[in-house]
């Protein structure tokens, strides 16, 4: 299928959609990649998803422009035409819309339901790891020169409270951070609690904001 948040629905002609286990067992022994390619693909690209109960089981990306797929990481030759064929043998539309959910339980009851209709493709399931996010500013000094001083410095805070992995710092490139080069805005991703406790002199501490914890589903019609 196509990439849906392509607004412009690109490759929306290559999209196909086979259940017949003959044909894709046929397709498993004659269909090939080529040699290793260029390291390159496309934003708005076309995705080749094999599922098993309306449950996603592998993906692949294909980049009709540049003519690969990326299976392992990196890209192989492959011939796009296979992808116009399949989509003229084995025609398919989808529709998908966005619902949010505030727990794991009610999404859990939510999933269980969608996954016996037979119109349901897949669905992207809510991230619940976080309960929210907050953003911290730093001045830029010889302190914090540069983001991965300021990030390495907030680990080091956080990882004495909690596992690493229930928080995420990251530097993103918004309009402020890149209008503003006098200070370096990271944003943390975490539980409430970490941030009502998190109190550094070095660090101005911003506004909280909760999760979207909102998933995609994916429907054929």
């Amino acid at each position: 299928m196509d990439a849906h948040y392509d607004e412009n629905r690109t490759y929306q002609k290559y999209i196909f959609f086979i259940t017949d286990k003959k044909v894709i067992d046929s397709l498993i022994r004659t269909v090939k990649y080529g040699s290793r390619t260029r390291n390159i693909m496309e934003h708005d690209n076309f995705s080749l998803i094999v599922t098993k109960n309306n449950r996603i089981v592998d993906r692949w990306s294909i980049s009709p422009k540049f003519s690969n797929i990326n299976t392992d990481g990196s890209p192989n030759f492959f011939d796009i035409d296979i992808l116009a064929s399949l989509s003229e043998r084995f025609p398919m539309k989808y529709k998908y819309y966005n619902k949010v959910f505030f727990s794991p339980k009610q999404y859990g009851h939510f999933e269980d339901s969608m996954l016996l209709k037979k119109n349901t493709l897949f669905i992207y399931r809510p991230d619940f790891r976080y309960e929210g996010s907050f953003e911290v500013e730093f001045p830029k000094n010889k302190d914090f020169p540069d983001a991965r001083k300021a990030i390495e410095y907030i680990n080091k805070i956080l990882e004495k409270k909690t596992d690493k992995s229930k928080f995420s710092a990251v530097y993103a490139l918004t309009g402020y951070n890149l209008n503003n080069q006098n200070q370096i805005t990271i944003t943390i991703s975490s539980p409430k609690w970490i941030f009502d406790e998190f109190n550094d002199g070095k660090a101005q501490k911003k506004s909280w904001t909760s999760a979207e914890n909102d998933a995609i589903i994916f429907e054929k019609l």
